[in-house]
């Protein structure tokens, strides 16, 4: 376990589900106290239970929003797909008015996420690697809109946080997956076309290119619904051919295949 010196600010999670556990694991070794909200209480206290073997004694738990009055950092960790905008407006409405405001994004643009400007304002966005606590690297997403206050408050979050972090402008994708969805993708299509087997093509990129990672592998490790839905967004709003996901994936979603977590996606995984 990583435990720095923090500074004792505490961080609230909105949202306790694999990312959300993830932060506030992050926030925890920095010494963070947290508070996790979640509309469900068994996700909020599955959540607990797995911070538990780090320091369960500053996690709190809650199910309605008006806590977070209290909160000067809040985090919200929902899925993409989940209603955010509304999120954010319940954020926006019980957050204290200095409170550093940031959203979880795989490809989506912040900026679409609202229409009020004073959230445009105090609103930044987050791409957090998965998981956070191994992969402690973020996309720091910046609108145009947001106040120079609040990316600096975000910036000293992530280094209490032991982030490292560079800083991108707010566009479909930003630059991980706007690279990296084509690439994965193209290896998936290698498959659908008879070249080579799922191992030999992770083999490939890992004793050939160094990769600590084969293609295939890091999408069963994003998960391929998840891979689907960032492919879709960045198809419909780039235009790129490249990211439209292969219909292999599709097919294996389909039979329940949907990678590591599930063990089977497109290399099957022992118990």
């Amino acid at each position: 376990m990583i435990r720095v010196q923090g500074t004792r600010q505490p961080v609230a999670l909105v949202g306790a589900g694999t990312m959300g556990t993830g932060i506030a694991r992050l926030a925890l070794e920095a010494g963070m106290p947290v508070r996790l909200f979640d509309v469900s209480a068994a996700a909020a206290e599955a959540a607990r239970t797995a911070l538990t073997a780090v320091d369960h004694h500053d996690v709190q738990l809650a199910q309605d929003v008006t806590a977070l009055a209290a909160c000067p950092v809040v985090i919200d960790a929902t899925p993409e797909q989940a209603g955010k905008a509304q999120v954010l407006e319940a954020i926006a409405e019980h957050a204290p008015p200095g409170a550093l405001l940031g959203t979880l994004t795989l490809a989506t643009p912040v900026g679409s996420l609202t229409d009020r400007d004073d959230l445009r304002r105090r609103l930044v966005g987050f791409h957090f690697m998965n998981p956070p606590h191994r992969l402690r690297f973020c996309e720091l997403v910046l609108t145009r809109t947001v106040a120079p206050a609040v990316v600096d408050r975000a910036r000293a979050l992530l280094a209490d946080l032991g982030v490292s972090a560079i800083e991108v402008k707010d566009s479909s994708g930003f630059v991980l997956n706007r690279a990296l969805i084509p690439f994965l993708f193209s290896a998936v299509r290698l498959v659908e076309e008879g070249i080579a087997t799922p191992e030999d093509i992770d083999r490939s990129f890992v004793e050939g290119c160094a990769h600590p990672m084969g293609p295939l592998r890091i999408l069963d490790l994003i998960g391929l619904d998840v891979a689907i839905r960032i492919g879709e967004h960045l198809a419909d709003t780039t235009g790129g051919a490249s990211c439209r996901p292969p219909d292999l994936l599709y097919a294996l979603v389909a039979q329940g295949r949907r990678g590591r977590a599930t063990g089977a996606g497109l290399h099957h995984y022992g118990a």
